[in-house]
């Protein structure tokens, strides 16, 4: 297994954030970076003392979003997503090709002895408005449960 962190502040100012401020996160991940990219304000505010700055980040550690939360990336729909073309006003195949490599599933089952059957799942845990407009570019008839 590989991975790589960044550490350098000033990367994350002019490399990282400008990515992904432009192209937002469509998942609970954005409530996550946002919560991050508060941390650095707070880091780079040289009016604050390292107490204030440790608070203020302690604070900002136990904040958790609420289990209907939204990225802010939705906006440009009308939910609840009626449609693939709805859908696809935020979600892109590009998009949608990354998502199932991170969290996508193809397996086989076998059934009985006679018979194997195919599979394609997606589980999130949150952002089920994100399923739902998975569902629909997929025309998948099935209800996200």
């Amino acid at each position: 297994m590989g991975s790589f962190r960044i550490r350098d502040r000033k990367q994350l100012a002019n490399i990282i954030f400008p990515i992904f401020d432009q192209y937002p996160l469509l998942t609970t991940k954005y409530f996550n970076y946002a919560k991050f990219k508060s941390a650095y304000a707070i880091l780079e505010d040289k009016k604050l003392t390292k107490s204030q700055r440790n608070a203020q980040i302690e604070t900002l550690l136990l904040t958790k979003p609420d289990e209907s939360y939204i990225s802010p990336a939705t906006n440009k729909i009308t939910l609840p997503i009626a449609d693939a073309n709805e859908a696809s006003k935020v979600i892109s195949k590009s998009w949608l090709i990354g998502f199932v490599e991170a969290e996508g599933s193809f397996y086989l089952v076998t059934k009985d002895a006679n018979r194997i059957v195919h599979g394609f799942g997606i589980t999130q845990k949150l952002d089920r408005v994100v399923l739902e407009g998975i569902r629909h570019i997929l025309h998948i008839s099935t209800k996200v449960v």
